[in-house]
């Protein structure tokens, strides 16, 4: 799981423990700047080398996408530090929140790149939960 915050790693790590139980065991945990990061994502993908994600068995990568599906449902009523500690259903209530979720939305969009297409962020869903246009 990739994260931007050691909160939110923690959090995806109980999460991820909670549901998986005996059948998950925690290997690494890895932090780095975002400079780190883009530049590792870089690499990754001028090799063109699949990820450990991808060579899951078809059975775990349903559980993920199901556990993911749930996370970014429940995403819309956390309060996002980004939107000003504001949910993404008030966000979407002000100029100003709007503005900040298009950002954020951006940047997931642009993450989605590089995950594999049973790990990105559904931004259509997003966007029309909270009202915003569908692109």
């Amino acid at each position: 799981a990739s994260v931007n915050s050691r909160r939110r790693a923690a959090r995806i790590r109980r999460e991820i423990e909670k549901r998986l139980g005996r059948d998950v065991s925690f290997t690494m945990e890895v932090h780095e700047s975002i400079e780190q990061a883009t530049r590792a994502r870089g690499k990754a993908r001028s090799r063109d080398v699949p990820s450990e994600i991808e060579a899951t068995p078809p059975e775990l990568q349903a559980q993920l996408e199901d556990m993911l599906a749930r996370r970014w449902a429940q995403w819309l009523d956390d309060r996002i530090p980004a939107l000003g500690d504001l949910t993404p259903r008030q966000a979407v209530k002000t100029t100003t929140g709007r503005e900040k979720l298009e950002a954020l939305l951006a940047d997931y969009e642009w993450h989605n790149a590089s995950q594999p297409a049973h790990m990105r962020v559904d931004i259509a869903r997003l966007r029309e939960a909270i009202g915003l246009p569908v692109r």
